[in-house]
């Protein structure tokens, strides 16, 4: 019995100094917070029988990208698992692609894992949601004709709009925000709502 005690825990020991060296190698964490990230992780994939090496991929794309700690980001996905964010499978995958285009569009990262979670709730099980939010972005940063007629349409000024976001008044997702907000004033069969 006391054999296979030490021999389990020279195995976990292993298995621990293998996932801090890749994550090491992924994240260039150090310490104890490459400790506590390992830690985190493994807690993580094996809890929601996720691959450590994908839920670290998520975690360090999301850090890198909306300018969080590594800790910070692996402590929203687990808050993303458990409110229900992969009820889709497909969280993880969102996480790897989609959080530039989240920053780009002045999102933070407690955003993108509520608007993920949200997607997933109101019944979009695959990455239109966040699809949506890249190419909303895009229009605005764009501002083409079409994405001012859209605007003036519903009763905002485009032209106000388009100054704030070259001043930096307001972000791409300020401005999404206050569109949908606008629709939602909208009667349901106007036909600037649709």
């Amino acid at each position: 019995a006391i054999a296979q005690f030490i021999s389990g825990l020279a195995q976990t020991a292993s298995e621990f100094i293998k996932l801090r060296g890749q994550t090491q190698q992924l994240t260039q964490e150090t310490g104890d917070a490459l400790n506590k990230l390992v830690a985190q992780t493994s807690a993580t994939a094996k809890t929601f029988g996720k691959d450590y090496n994908e839920v670290l991929q998520a975690t360090n794309t999301l850090a890198k990208q909306l300018g969080i700690t590594q800790t910070e980001a692996a402590t929203l996905i687990q808050k993303g698992f458990l409110a229900g964010a992969d009820s889709s499978g497909q969280f993880l995958d969102i996480l790897k692609e989609y959080p530039a285009q989240f920053a780009q569009v002045g999102l933070s990262a407690e955003e993108s894992i509520a608007i993920i979670t949200q997607s997933v709730q109101d019944g979009v099980f695959s990455d239109k949601g966040a699809d949506a939010i890249k190419e909303a972005g895009l229009r605005l940063s764009e501002f083409g004709k079409p994405a001012q007629e859209a605007i003036d349409a519903i009763g905002l000024n485009s032209k106000k709009i388009q100054q704030e976001l070259r001043s930096g008044a307001k972000t791409t997702a300020d401005v999404m925000k206050e569109v949908s907000a606008q629709i939602k004033t909208l009667p349901a069969n106007s036909a600037a709502a649709s």
